[in-house]
């Protein structure tokens, strides 16, 4: 049933993000459009760090090559177990954390832990998760 309802919901996406191209950034208000929001928040950034956890490891991996390959901003994915050792020194208020977090995830509270770390180094943190949470 939730693949039915996928293609749907991919259209709501890219018409609401869509926006800005056909009325103007002008037109927008804070939160009509929440990827162009974080694209301007982050418009500066010059480094990026993905975190997954467990199968979605690959996926922050695959998230650091296609930042590298089409922003040509610094990028590197770490499966969110091991940020503890090494990338958390990295963070704070210039290094954007994109995090995927869905919730039906088995270890879900554990990766909310990561970015709790996160947010307590004052770093902008991206999560990638489903509609309702």
């Amino acid at each position: 049933r939730r693949l039915e309802e996928l293609p749907g919901s991919v259209q709501e996406v890219l018409d609401k993000e869509s926006k800005p191209l056909k009325q103007g950034a002008e037109a927008l208000g804070i939160g009509e459009c929440p990827l162009w929001d974080i694209g301007c928040q982050n418009v500066l950034a010059q480094n990026f760090i993905f975190l997954g956890r467990g199968f979605n490891f690959p996926i922050a991996l695959e998230g650091a090559m296609k930042c590298k390959e089409l922003a040509y901003i610094h990028a590197e994915g770490y499966p969110a177990a091991e940020m503890k050792h090494g990338p958390i020194a990295l963070i704070d208020q210039f290094m954007p954390v994109l995090v995927v977090c869905p919730k039906a995830d088995p270890s879900y509270e554990k990766i909310k832990a990561n970015i709790e770390e996160v947010q307590a180094r004052h770093g902008a943190t991206i999560a990638i998760t489903e509609k309702s949470n």
